[in-house]
């Protein structure tokens, strides 16, 4: 009796607290911003993705491709920011108008040039590194996770049974 006094005691005081936050620090309404492009995630394990509408303490208002959507703040488990291709592209595009620039510059030194071909393979050469960026951007998932809810801490007791061992075992998450 005396042994399992101190494990009762142990599990009692963490009934009667109160829970520790479920949120990774931050509520779901202070980083999230209307208009923004997110991925919820609910208990469900559904995926939601959209425009940020609104925002109310108890609700998210996500416009849809069929409608809008309000997900209760208390069911979502995660929320992303989806990654867009357009970085990638723009840095193709870059790249692309550069090396085309370098080219006519080079262009203009020459004698005899056929002004067709150089603009031909320039705009060739900016399409081609356009899609390359797209593309090399599109091999990389860079989703950013704006809200991640916490562990809920949990106590589980379990018997231990063996041979002359009788007894219990409190494991403890948060």
């Amino acid at each position: 009796m005396t042994r399992s006094l101190p494990a009762a005691l142990v599990l009692a005081i963490l009934a009667s607290s109160p829970a520790v936050a479920q949120t990774s620090g931050e509520r779901i309404p202070d980083v999230l911003k209307k208009g923004q492009t997110v991925s919820i995630i609910d208990e469900e394990g559904r995926q939601i993705d959209g425009r940020v509408q609104g925002i109310s303490e108890d609700t998210i208002r996500v416009s849809l491709r069929q409608g809008s959507q309000e997900v209760p703040l208390d069911r979502i488990v995660r929320i992303d920011r989806p990654d867009s291709l357009r970085n990638g592209t723009f840095i193709g595009l870059g790249v692309g108008l550069t090396t085309s620039a370098l080219a006519i510059g080079f262009a203009t030194q020459a004698e005899n040039v056929q002004w067709g071909v150089v603009f031909a393979s320039s705009a060739a050469n900016i399409v081609g590194y356009t899609l390359l960026g797209t593309g090399i951007d599109a091999m990389f998932n860079n989703r950013r996770t704006l809200y991640q809810r916490g562990r809920r801490p949990q106590a589980r007791l379990s018997p231990v049974v063996g041979r002359g061992v009788r007894g219990g075992a409190i494991s403890l998450t948060w």
